[in-house]
């Protein structure tokens, strides 16, 4: 799991609170775009307290694909490559109990899928609804479950600069364009698995 950060340190609690509930024994890599130094002090004592959070303090807010990319790096060469799936998170979403065995369950039924978010943000941009699952045109990058050998099909994250307190800077608007150019599904399940702390 690759969480990027960027302040917001109780949204931050928060999140790594429900994933590390839901997920016990998830690898949980915390890649923090130049936070504040009481977040960056929360960070590290998090760390020291949980064997299962790594921690990475960027030099400088290089945004959130930029974080994304770094953090795809590190784990590669922890693990020696990516794991059957990858989530990448935003430090301001409740997961649900539960959440990880739904999307799994909609990958085995649906083979196609490229980008699968937790949280659906509005109706607006539905292709089609399949009963269990919502395929859309954009999905917010809140929360997105992936496979590696799709992220290695859509291509890197793009980077498109720093970080911002609220909103973001396009960059999952262009990767789930990518993913349904390779002929992937943009989706999520039919009912949300996570709540967006921000509620946007």
């Amino acid at each position: 799991m690759i969480m990027v950060t960027h302040n917001r340190l109780e949204y931050t609690a928060k999140t790594l609170e429900s994933l590390i509930k839901t997920v016990p024994l998830a690898n949980i890599y915390v890649m923090d775009n130049d936070s504040s130094e009481e977040m960056k002090d929360f960070l590290k004592n998090y760390t020291s307290m949980s064997s299962i959070t790594r921690v990475h303090l960027l030099p400088k807010n290089q945004g959130w694909g930029s974080a994304v990319n770094r953090g795809l790096e590190l784990v590669e060469q922890y693990f020696g490559g990516l794991r059957d799936y990858v989530l990448v998170s935003n430090n301001d979403v409740e997961y649900f109990d539960g959440w990880l065995d739904t999307c799994i369950g909609l990958y085995e039924k649906y083979p196609q899928i490229g980008i699968l978010g937790v949280w659906k943000h509005n109706a607006h941009g539905v292709l089609e609804d399949k009963g269990d699952l919502i395929i859309k045109d954009q999905m917010p990058a809140v929360g997105w479950l992936l496979k590696p050998e799709n992220i290695k099909k859509i291509g890197a994250f793009p980077e498109h600069g720093p970080c911002a307190t609220k909103g973001g800077n396009g960059e999952d608007v262009e990767y789930c364009i990518r993913c349904a150019q390779q002929g992937l599904l943009v989706c999520g399940p039919k009912d949300d698995v996570a709540d967006h702390f921000d509620g946007m």
